[in-house]
């Protein structure tokens, strides 16, 4: 097994020449670097020897956690590191609180969390291997958003509603449905109708925010009678 210089493709350094029976061999403390490995059959009694497997692969030792810095509160939201053939240590930091637990736990090199509070969290993931080998990511979880509006008490057909949205939460994308019109699909913030027909309707506002975290509020009227079934 040799090692090739940061400079180059030429690989310089021999740093293992192992003889053995054993088809498999465990290398222990290998720094970050491309390595060249060659294989030979050996001949003992004709003291010869035959070339044949070279291959070459890549240590790193630094990880990188892959994942969102901006989640909400109540979404399950993926966290993962790379490369993920190391071991790694996981520390959460909420507040002043910390939770340190293992990928060897999880059996992977992925963790999946969920807050139920609005703050400002830190991961930190460590190289079990090389405990000086680190990643942190800052994660700012926003406060879930609120879908909500209100409209004119005096509901009939054949005159126009104003539907005023009433959402909270640095709402900033906004959906209106009718189900009397299944083509209706309105994106402004507030939103007026006109109903064609008496009877049961639905009307939907479905609202996000800046990373897409969706609230729902759907409002079933009575428009003859202006009664709020649910």
């Amino acid at each position: 097994l040799s090692s090739s210089s940061a400079a180059s493709d030429v690989y310089k350094r021999q740093l293992y020449n192992y003889q053995t029976h054993n088809p498999f061999l465990e290398l222990k403390n290998l720094e970050d670097g491309e390595y060249r490995c060659e294989i030979k059959s050996i001949d003992q009694g004709a003291e010869r020897s035959k070339l044949v497997a070279i291959d070459t692969f890549t240590i790193k030792m630094d990880p990188q956690i892959i994942g969102s810095d901006k989640t909400c509160e109540d979404q399950l939201t993926t966290y993962r590191v790379q490369p993920n053939h190391q071991d790694y240590t996981w520390k959460i930091i909420e507040k002043d609180t910390s939770y340190t637990f293992s990928s060897i736990e999880l059996n992977s090199d992925s963790i999946r969390l969920k807050w139920n509070i609005e703050s400002t969290v830190k991961i930190i993931v460590t190289n079990t291997n090389s405990t000086t080998k680190k990643d942190t990511i800052e994660i700012k979880v926003l406060e879930k958003p609120i879908a909500d509006f209100t409209y004119g008490k005096e509901i009939s057909f054949g005159a126009e509603i104003d539907f005023t949205n009433t959402s909270k939460k640095d709402t900033d994308t906004y959906v209106w449905m009718v189900n009397e019109d299944k083509n209706t699909l309105n994106s402004t913030m507030d939103f007026s109708y006109t109903f064609e027909n008496a009877g049961i309707n639905t009307v939907s506002l479905i609202t996000s925010n800046e990373i897409g975290c969706i609230a729902q509020k759907d409002t079933t009227i009575d428009v003859k009678n202006n009664v709020i079934i649910n």
